[in-house]
């Protein structure tokens, strides 16, 4: 072959990927091939022009504060009771929980559990605003053995000071913030 057949193949293959190599328009904007880009307002999911086709090269969360994590990466709160997953399902890619419970402060406490310490009942909800937290049920008067017994109830009582009431009773409001257990004693 002639060193000019050589140079005119070479053209038709240069036009030839010149030909293939297309643009894309998104969102009003002109990237060429082979581009990778994010559009306004989200750097986590990044797309790239592939023969004048927009595909997405890159699919993470938006942390918010530290920036794009992968699919599966987890954040954690209040000691592992909250904890939130990257998640890609249908048409949306975020931050969901996976784990919703209450910190008791030892422990977790899942959602719709009761427990009871010092004969207050207390269980983890879910308000209507979506936060997570302790409501109490059940409030009960402790005697000085720490046998929980009904508002109105006589027992014997020790104070903080340790006196000894012999003739005690309690009242209750669960509706007070926080909510109080009073002792009243008579000698």
């Amino acid at each position: 072959m002639e060193s000019w057949q050589l140079t005119a193949w070479g053209l038709l293959i240069a036009f030839a990927f010149a030909a293939v190599a297309q643009q894309c328009t998104d969102d009003n904007k002109t990237y060429d091939d082979g581009e990778i880009y994010a559009r306004d307002g989200n750097p986590c999911i990044k797309y790239v022009c592939n023969k004048g086709s927009v595909e997405i090269s890159l699919l993470e969360c938006n942390d918010g504060s530290e920036g794009c994590k992968p699919i599966g990466a987890k954040k954690t709160y209040f000691n592992g009771c909250l904890v939130m997953e990257c998640v890609h399902s249908g048409n949306s890619i975020g931050f969901q929980f996976t784990k919703e419970a209450c910190h008791d402060g030892t422990k977790c406490v899942d959602l719709n559990t009761e427990s009871t310490t010092n004969c207050m009942t207390r269980r983890c909800e879910k308000n209507s605003d979506g936060a997570i937290q302790f409501t109490y049920t059940v409030l009960k008067c402790e005697d000085i053995d720490g046998n929980c017994l009904n508002p109105g109830d006589t027992f014997q009582y020790k104070f903080k000071d340790g006196t000894i009431g012999n003739s005690c009773t309690c009242t209750t409001d669960i509706n007070a913030s926080p909510v109080q257990v009073n002792y009243t004693c008579t000698s």
